[in-house]
This record gives C-alpha cells, sequence and structure tokens, in this order.
C-alpha cells in the first residue's frame, strides 16, 4: 500500500473525529455504551446514553436497553484492496443490560458527595457494577460465504468490592468478551474466540491513612471454540502487589509488581509437528501517578519495566510508558489523548510491542452526544511460530470511530455510526490448513469501512 494512501486514511479518520465536533469538551465513562476511554463515571453519563434506569432497591438502578441498526461493510472478509474486497448490507440486533448501586460516582480525584445536598455519601457495605451486552450481526447479501459470516458477540463486566471503605477490602472483577471474526478470504468458515480475565484482590487500608495496598491474582483464559484452532488456547496466571498513595489531596502515586505463569492450556501446544506457544513467566514493574493540574485538566503518566523469555523464540526485555491528559470544557464535554509503549502476551506469536498514539472525545449538546476518535499503533509482533512464517512482523494498525446519538424523551436514541480498521504491512503468513500444512502465503493487510443507522429504547 503506498505511503500516500496511508496518509490520507489516517488524516481522513482524524477529520472525520473532529471535524464534526465544533465544541470539544467532557462528560465521562458509560460503562457499557463505551463513550470515552475514562475510569470514572456520573450517573448522567450514564443516564444520557442508557436512560435513567428502574430502581429495583433504594440506591440498586437496572438498565435494560436494545436497538437495531442497519448499515453497510465494505470489505466483509478483511481482504487487500488487489483482491477486489466483497461488500455487503448488514442488519444488527443489540441489546444490553447493566445493573449497579453505584448511584454517582466522583472522579478518582475527588470525594464521592450527594449530587442534590453536597453532603457525604454514607459508604456502602457492598458495591457492584455489571452489565452485559449482546450483538448478534446478519449480513444482507446473495452469496452463501457471506450469509455465513453471521455472527453473535458478547461483552459483560462484573465489579464487586466488599467493604469498600473499611481498613480491608475484598474485590473481585470479570471481564468476558466473546468474538466472532470473519477469515481474511471468501470461505463458510468463521474463527470465534472467548477471552475471560478474572481479577480478586484484598486491599489494606487503614482508616483514616493515605496508603493502602493491594495483593491480587488474575486468570487470564483465552480459548477458541473452533477445534481447528484450539493449538492457541492459552491460560494466564499473574499474581502482584499493588500500592497506593495519596500523596496530596489531588495527587495519586502508585505501584505494580506482578510475576506471570503463562502457558498452554491442556499441557504443550504444538501445530504442524512444532511448538506453537511456549511457556513464559512475564514480570512487570510500573509506577504511577494522576493528577489534578486545574480543575479542567487531568494528568496520568505511568512507568516503569517489563520483560518475559519464553522456552522457544524471541522473547522482551524493555521499558514500559504511557500517559493521559485530559481536558474538559465544561460538564457536558472531555477530550482524552494518550500514548502508550508496551509489550504484550499474543496468540499468534510469543508477544508484540505497540507504540499507540490515540485521542477520545464526547460531547453533549442538549439532547445530541458526539463521541469517537482515531488511534494509530506501530505494532511489532516477535517470536511468531516459524510454522506460520518469519519470526518478526510489523504492522500499522489505524481504526477510528465517529458516532452521534440523539436521544429522546430519555429513553430513545437515534444514532449514526462511522468505523474505519486498517491494517498494513508487508508480512506474508503462511496458510495452514487443519492438518497444520501449509499450502500458500497470505498478505493480511486491509482497510475497512462500515456505516451504519440505528434506532433504540433505554430504560
Amino acid at each position: 500500500m503506498k505511503v500516500e494512501r496511508l496518509a490520507f486514511v489516517a488524516c481522513t479518520v482524524t477529520l472525520v473525529s473532529f471535524v464534526v465536533a465544533p465544541r470539544v469538551a467532557a462528560a465521562q465513562e458509560a460503562v457499557i455504551a463505551e463513550v470515552i476511554s475514562d475510569d470514572s463515571t456520573t450517573a448522567d453519563g450514564v443516564a444520557l446514553i442508557e436512560g435513567r434506569g428502574l430502581e429495583l432497591s433504594p440506591g440498586v438502578v437496572f438498565h435494560p436497553a436494545l436497538s437495531v441498526e442497519g448499515g453497510f461493510n465494505d470489505n466483509v472478509f478483511y481482504q487487500e484492496e488487489d483482491e477486489d474486497p466483497t461488500s455487503a448490507g448488514m442488519m444488527r440486533v443489540v441489546g444490553r443490560l447493566h445493573i449497579s448501586n453505584f448511584k454517582d460516582r466522583a472522579d478518582d480525584l475527588g470525594d464521592v458527595e450527594d449530587p442534590d445536598t453536597g453532603a457525604e455519601l454514607t459508604p456502602r457495605s457492598v458495591e457492584f457494577r455489571g452489565g452485559v451486552r449482546a450483538a448478534y450481526q446478519e449480513y444482507l447479501n446473495g452469496g452463501e460465504e457471506v450469509r455465513s459470516q453471521r455472527n453473535l458477540n458478547l461483552d459483560a463486566i462484573a465489579d464487586m468490592t466488599l467493604l469498600p471503605a473499611g481498613p480491608v477490602s475484598f474485590i473481585v472483577r470479570d471481564k468476558f468478551l466473546r468474538q466472532q471474526r470473519s477469515p481474511n478470504f471468501e470461505d463458510e468458515s468463521t474463527l470465534e474466540r472467548d477471552d475471560n480475565r478474572a481479577w480478586v484482590g484484598i486491599r489494606l487500608q487503614p482508616v483514616g491513612k493515605t496508603i493502602g495496598t493491594t495483593l491480587h491474582y488474575e486468570n487470564w483464559i483465552h480459548f477458541f471454540e473452533d477445534r481447528p484452532a484450539q493449538f492457541a488456547n492459552r491460560m494466564n496466571h499473574t499474581i502482584g502487589w499493588l500500592t497506593e498513595f495519596q500523596w496530596r489531596p489531588f495527587t495519586k502515586l502508585s505501584a505494580d509488581v506482578s510475576y506471570g505463569f503463562y502457558g498452554p492450556m491442556g499441557g504443550d501446544s504444538e501445530l504442524g509437528g512444532m511448538p506453537f506457544k511456549t511457556k513464559s513467566n512475564p514480570f512487570r514493574i510500573v509506577g504511577g501517578m494522576s493528577t489534578l493540574l486545574t480543575e479542567a485538566t487531568t494528568l496520568k503518566l505511568y512507568g516503569g519495566y517489563a520483560r518475559a523469555g519464553y522456552d522457544v523464540g524471541q522473547g522482551y526485555s524493555a521499558p514500559v510508558a504511557g500517559g493521559e491528559l485530559g481536558i474538559r470544557w465544561s460538564e457536558t464535554g472531555r477530550f482524552v489523548a494518550l500514548y502508550g509503549y508496551d509489550n504484550y502476551d499474543s496468540f499468534n506469536a510469543n508477544f508484540f510491542r505497540d507504540h499507540t498514539l490515540a485521542a477520545k472525545f464526547i460531547q453533549r449538546i442538549n439532547f445530541a452526544v458526539l463521541d469517537g476518535g482515531p488511534e494509530i499503533r506501530f505494532r511489532k509482533f516477535g517470536g511468531i511460530p516459524t510454522v506460520l512464517g518469519d519470526p518478526e512482523r510489523k504492522d500499522l494498525v489505524v481504526s477510528g470511530t465517529a458516532r452521534l446519538q440523539f436521544v429522546i424523551a430519555e429513553k430513545f436514541n437515534i444514532s449514526a455510526q462511522y468505523r474505519l480498521s486498517m491494517v498494513d504491512t508487508d508480512y506474508l503468513a503462511k496458510i495452514i490448513d487443519d492438518m497444520g500444512m501449509s499450502f500458500g502465503t497470505d498478505n493480511p493487510s486491509y482497510i475497512r469501512n462500515e456505516v451504519s443507522l440505528g434506532v433504540g429504547v433505554a430504560y
């Protein structure tokens, strides 16, 4: 792909994200709505997208939502441009359920107060938030290969803290994703991947003290539902120790040390008679800071070191660094710029490294909400099994979203959305059959555009 085309795509997604937002300002993330990358939530932000909710009991709110979307996808099979990508219309039904007793949560740099009286809220013995999003999609096309790409994707979260204000707290979190993906060539098959991350911790923070420590454990499962792909299944275990210190009223410092036990699920993994994903023991030590620069500006920085060696193939020993600058122009808008440099375990290589540049925004004007942003990743895979190709691969990954929603009578909404995803690489991956034998090569580059219109109801 020519450099000029890459530059054009990158500029296009940036313009789509920002030109359509004449006044960028800030609200904060609604967990299921995925409005913006930020850890804080407000009742108004959730209510605008998900409805005011149905109160099941004092402080416990239930949010059901349903939407129907129609649209167009210009590259169903993630094909290169010279392969004449297949396009198709599509229809999607999305259901969401969300329940929480976090009636209001301020930014993590401030206190939690009653939104009406300003008085400090009485600490709860249990705080919880949970939700699930299910999206079923059909492609409207006459070809059997295209229609067979119908999919059901799931996204579920659970977050519970026992005795959150006590000297000893117990924390349980879980995030589950089911992603069904088309192959990068016309075929009736699909690839179904389940990803589950369960996290538990015990936090010790004496009442009145500004320092706390959390011992934590994470279980991370990558599971492919189709038997031919199950050679890539993984089960990763990580133990760690997190310490947090409230240095000043609006500045928090943290340090996290972790050690992992990563490896194939159910023993050794082989493909075509050769080792595929071998065991590793990643080690990380990362320090961070979050602070309030002004009433409208927040800054988060982190840095550290990470390493992982593998029984076979390349590992890594590298710094970890990143940051996030958030700017709020009003109570209804926010802009966040992010940068990150890190290494991650990969299911089709030993690891991958990312330089990430991203910007996200949300702007609310009366009953209209505009959100989205561009993201660019400079990615390198290391330790690719030789049965799949050369041991190293470098990609340019570009993505972006722009979404406009109109909320009517606090329950109904109309939305329009555009998504761009692109991968550019010179890498030639071997095409593997069910027996692990290679019968050709394929370049996994593609450009994919998707537009959709939808109507929905949320309580």
